[in-house]
């Protein structure tokens, strides 16, 4: 047999999605479209049964699942293909902006609740998540934040939250703004745009 031990659905979790049986029913059925023999079990374990010597088509079945977890997990923080490297934007930039700092990738913090998040930035003993505005994408992190603000696994960090507003349209912009304003009711939020244009003024003041 081949399982993760619902390591896929707790990492949902560890994303501030929320788990519950309609969670693990949307995953069922995107896994039962592929007509795999890949099984989703109540607490969202995946597993598999398989011959040893049908091991290699059955791994490749059960890998290609993974992808269908990471694309629902998109769907559900509003990520699309497009902007899903926002991380990693965000990075090249804050290192354009604190060259001497050290960065780590995935921190992970664990919240009041005894769960652990990951968030996709540490900066010297700050910790970035980097967003879209959407609601999904505001929810997790909102959730996310509630949980391990008033840890004490956060030890004196502060919690900055990058929201992206590089789309050139207005709604765009202005849903942003309204996101930012709901995410500073517990950490602080920054407009995407903000640390662009104080990237500039640093290269702009070097030549």
């Amino acid at each position: 047999m081949i399982t993760d031990d619902a390591d896929s659905i707790f990492h949902l979790h560890t994303q501030g999605l929320p788990v519950t049986k309609s969670t693990v029913n949307a995953l069922r059925d995107r896994v039962n479209f592929t007509h795999s023999n890949v099984c989703v079990e109540e607490d969202g374990e995946l597993y598999m049964l398989t011959q040893e010597s049908d091991l290699p088509y059955a791994i490749s079945d059960y890998l290609s699942v993974f992808s269908i977890i990471k694309n629902y997990e998109y769907q559900q923080l509003g990520i699309s293909d497009e902007i899903n490297n926002l991380a990693q934007d965000v990075e090249n930039y804050l290192r354009l902006l604190k060259p001497q700092s050290i960065f780590s990738r995935e921190p992970k913090v664990q919240g009041i609740s005894g769960h652990k998040y990951k968030f996709d930035l540490a900066v010297d003993n700050q910790l970035f998540l980097a967003i879209q505005p959407t609601p999904q994408a505001v929810g997790a992190a909102m959730r996310k934040i509630g949980d391990v603000v008033s840890s004490s696994d956060l030890d004196n960090r502060t919690i900055i939250v990058v929201v992206d507003d590089r789309n050139s349209q207005d709604l765009f912009k202005q849903k942003a703004e309204e996101e930012i304003q709901i995410i500073s009711a517990l950490a602080s939020a920054v407009p995407f745009t903000n640390l662009i244009e104080q990237a500039e003024k640093i290269t702009q003041a070097a030549h």
